[in-house]
């Protein structure tokens, strides 16, 4: 008498006829009750009928032993797996999560030996083996020998209009032929042996490195080029697909393994300002622009630790600002007292050829008081002048204390007047009597940002100053600034937390987690398209740069604007102990580690 059978995603017909103890689908595909099931993949839910088994008789001798082999025993099977060099093959542990890979795709081993190339062949190798992130496709086949070919494809979920999801084959893309290798040979281990492997494989995320191991290497990108910015990286998932040799029908049953990319996913939060030219007024990049490169360039980078990116509110236009007054600039003193400060403040409506507030105020400075305390006199008296305008006149001073510089014992102080996105300020110093408190004023007048140097890297310039405090929107994530220039020439430069220094050597809120980025790395395809992620990978990291040449966090690009390229700086590594990498300082560490660890309050769980 027959039976049904409820089937489970992944089943086929073969899958649940070898089960029941036939060779092959053939038996079941003539059972009538199946006609439904015939011409489509097996999903969750659908009833197989399955008939039952017929018995054979053979004549043996009843005076001896005899052997009965089971022709597919083990049942057909596709598993991802990394490799041993002691174990046996089936007792090898079964992979439950792939990773995009850290390495240079040409290279095996580990960053900095001389392993030498990626192997190229089948079997066990060290230099494939010491790359964790590598993975082999393994089929179990009892009635095939020789090579047996797989299929390998990126898949990506896509919402059923019930609201389940559903993982699907990625095409319509330009490199939708990268994203799928149709047959991957996979080689008997050992004469006799129903496990096949196939060679070395690696994620990887750029064409690039796709091309550097052809046929061992996935694309499992983004789709922002594409139009599709909702593709995640960490989202995808990597299939593995065998059809049973013995399968009579077309197409034949199959067997998959299904695994997600990457594990414990985190995404680093970052919100988006760019400068407009005070010249023209124009903005230095588009928002599609910088959206496209954040989100593109770090995914692709952050992959590689399982980390993506997350932009929070609205990337915005950002006026240059002119409204900064600084006391004691650079200086670190404490004031001679007696000195007169007198500012003319000028506030109006954007646009507007007159200011609707106009007035001289003054404070003088008292023996002693540092730069902080004359800053919070000079902005009281601004207030105070505000309110008593007729009618009050709604804008507000704000006073703010910076850290010593390297050297010094105190730091100097800023006011910061009115709201440069919704008035039009004008800041004139008049008077500046105290030689050791010099009143200064802060304006953007170019898209060329003077930097910071290595006194004053946790304080800033009083350029940099009046950028990041004006359009500063919290330290619980990153501020990237889209500006034309560093004096430097530098292609960004972040305010680090400096978690572990002293509190003087800390940058204050309204900078900390802040980071400039020239505008040609988003105006400009691939454009030194590491800056971005280099630039949040300081913040994150909380450090400066690595000591090899191609790592994300190196200094500069020893191979150009082109960092697509093989041995680019486009690399986080994650060195398994006790191997570390070398930063600058003396320190080492795993990159990996440092960018998911170090500075937790500007991440969030996927």
């Amino acid at each position: 008498m027959s039976t049904q059978v409820i089937a489970k995603d992944g089943d086929s017909l073969c899958g649940i006829a070898i089960a029941a103890g036939f060779l092959n689908c053939a038996a079941l595909r003539a059972e009538g009750a199946n006609s439904a099931l015939l011409s489509r993949p097996l999903k969750a839910g659908d009833i197989v009928t399955v008939p039952d088994l017929r018995k054979k008789d053979l004549s043996k001798p009843t005076d001896g032993k005899h052997s009965f082999k089971k022709k597919n025993s083990p049942p057909v099977s596709v598993r991802f797996v990394h490799g041993s060099p002691d174990k046996k093959y089936l007792d090898d542990t079964t992979l439950t999560v792939l990773d995009v890979s850290n390495f240079p795709t040409d290279v095996g081993g580990s960053v900095g030996d001389a392993a030498g190339s990626f192997p190229t062949g089948f079997g066990f190798d060290q230099h494939g083996h010491d790359d964790v992130d590598t993975f082999k496709v393994e089929v179990h086949d009892p009635g095939a020998g020789g090579t047996v070919n797989a299929k390998l494809e990126a898949v990506k979920p896509v919402k059923q209009a019930d609201g389940s999801i559903q993982f699907q084959p990625i095409t319509g893309v330009p490199d939708a032929d990268l994203r799928k290798i149709d047959t991957l040979q996979c080689k008997q281990v050992a004469s006799g042996n129903i496990a096949f492997r196939s060679k070395y494989m690696r994620l990887v995320v750029d064409q690039q490195d796709h091309d550097a191991a052809a046929g061992q290497t996935l694309l499992t990108a983004d789709a922002v080029d594409a139009g599709d910015e909702t593709l995640e990286i960490l989202d995808q998932r990597v299939r593995a697909t065998y059809e049973f040799s013995r399968c009579p029908a077309s197409p034949k049953c199959n067997v998959t393994a299904e695994l997600d990319i990457g594990e414990n996913e985190q995404r680093a939060k970052v919100s988006v300002h760019i400068l407009q030219d005070p010249a023209t007024g124009n903005a230095l990049a588009t928002v599609d622009q910088a959206r496209k490169s954040v989100l593109k360039y770090v995914r692709q980078l952050y992959a590689q630790a399982s980390m993506g990116v997350k932009i929070i509110g609205t990337i915005r236009n950002v006026l240059a600002p002119t409204n900064l007054i600084a006391i004691a600039n650079a200086n670190g003193q404490p004031a001679v007292g007696g000195g007169t400060i007198q500012i003319r403040v000028q506030v109006g409506k954007p646009g507007q050829a007159t200011f609707d507030f106009d007035q001289t105020v003054q404070v003088v400075t008292n023996a002693n008081d540092p730069p902080v305390t004359t800053a919070n006199n000079l902005a009281a008296a601004i207030n105070a002048a505000f309110a008593a305008a007729t009618p009050s006149f709604a804008a507000t001073a704000t006073p703010s204390g910076n850290p010593p510089l390297v050297g010094q014992a105190i730091g100097s102080a800023d006011v910061l007047v009115g709201d440069p996105l919704t008035q039009n300020i004008s800041l004139s110093v008049l008077a500046s009597g105290d030689i050791a408190h010099p009143a200064a004023i802060g304006r953007i007048l170019n898209t060329n940002i003077p930097d910071f140097g290595n006194n004053d890297s946790h304080v800033g310039t009083i350029e940099e100053r009046t950028l990041v405090k004006n359009y500063d929107t919290g330290s619980d994530h990153i501020d990237l600034f889209v500006i034309g220039t560093l004096g430097s020439t530098a292609l960004g430069e972040a305010f680090i937390p400096n978690a572990s220094s002293a509190a003087t050597r800390q940058p204050i809120t309204s900078m900390v987690n802040s980071a400039l980025i020239f505008a040609q790395t988003v105006t400009t395809t691939d454009h030194f398209h590491t800056t971005i992620p280099h630039e949040m990978g300081h913040i994150l990291m909380d450090n400066n740069h690595a000591l090899v040449a191609t790592e994300m966090m190196g200094a500069g690009s020893p191979v150009g604007a082109n960092e697509r390229v093989v041995n680019g700086p486009k690399r986080i590594s994650d060195p398994v102990p006790p191997r570390t990498i070398g930063f600058t300082g003396g320190f080492q560490g795993n990159p990996v580690t440092m960018l998911r660890t170090d500075n937790t309050g500007v991440i969030d769980p996927w």
